[in-house]
């Protein structure tokens, strides 16, 4: 019976460092932009003090072996570090992670002045975004799914992502979908948007 059950176990969030910094330790802790920007140079060159003084502030199961983790950085002079990573886990153990997702002094999202001064700040950035993006779609009669939950349909090529089978609209689905599409695309915490129209 038990040998088809799975069982999730999720580390407490003072853990979640440890498990990043043992990570880092065998060196499969990787800075993952593309394209690499001077702010991801800028976060390759943090990764220690992120690792030594980070707290994590949420943690999100993307996956049966996919965790995201936030974490915040207390300031030096005014301003903090504001960090996302993936770690990625096989049978239950953790063998590598990714940062994604780097703010520091220079820059903060959606905003004129530049960084997060407070991890409270940082922690209302982070509740912030996906009401947002759950905005954009709803006003449109979309919703958002799970996270990576359209993954399946495409395929990375050259560092981008392709759709594996492409379809085609109507002239004005696609006048809607391009409307779509430039809206996510002017939200400062998206990335990249990726059909497979």
């Amino acid at each position: 019976m038990l040998q088809n059950a799975k069982i999730y176990v999720i580390l407490k969030s003072m853990k979640w460092m440890d498990v990043l910094v043992g990570v880092n330790n065998e060196n499969r802790v990787i800075v993952r932009h593309e394209p690499m920007s001077r702010r991801y140079w800028r976060a390759a060159q943090s990764l220690n003090r992120i690792l030594t003084n980070g707290q994590i502030i949420g943690q999100y199961q993307v996956s049966n072996n996919i965790f995201e983790l936030v974490v915040w950085v207390e300031p030096i002079a005014k301003y903090g570090l504001y960090v996302c990573f993936r770690a990625f886990s096989d049978r239950g153990n953790f063998c590598r992670a990714e940062l994604f997702c780097y703010y520091d002094k220079k820059d903060r999202p959606k905003r004129k002045q530049k960084g997060f001064r407070s991890k409270q700040a940082a922690i209302h950035f982070m509740k912030s975004t996906s009401p947002e993006i759950k905005h954009i779609l709803t006003k449109r009669g979309l919703a958002l799914a799970a996270q990576h939950s359209a993954t399946w349909a495409f395929d990375k090529v050259d560092g981008e992502w392709q759709a594996k089978t492409p379809h085609e609209v109507s002239p004005e689905d696609l006048e809607k979908l391009e409307g779509l599409i430039e809206e996510l695309e002017d939200h400062d915490d998206v990335q990249g948007v990726y059909t497979n129209v």
